[in-house]
């Protein structure tokens, strides 16, 4: 059971995030992971960047539809929408990069 959770709370928990849009950094490793959907029984490919930033390193996922990330990619932060729902309720995004 998915747990609620109220905008304003939802908002506050994220903040710590928003600093990180847009910011610029270079990749230093990559990995793959395999992940199955709820619906079906393949697995879909998933790459993870190790990005490094000025000030830190962060594990993002790869945003779908762009050219190719290899290591020493320049790319940017941006945003995701992680989750569809029928519900009114708060829509989920996350971070991810792609190549700038």
């Amino acid at each position: 059971m998915k747990h609620a959770i109220s905008p304003p709370r939802y908002y506050r928990n994220s903040i710590k995030w928003i600093q990180w849009i847009g910011k610029t950094g270079k990749v230093i490793g990559i990995t793959t992971q395999q992940v199955q959907q709820s619906n079906s029984t393949s697995h879909l490919p998933l790459q993870i960047a190790l990005v490094e930033f000025e000030q830190a390193q962060l594990l993002l996922p790869i945003a779908l539809g762009g050219p190719q990330i290899t290591i020493g990619t320049k790319v940017i932060c941006t945003l995701r929408k992680l989750s569809s729902t029928t519900e009114n309720a708060v829509i989920e995004y996350g971070l991810v990069c792609r190549s700038c």
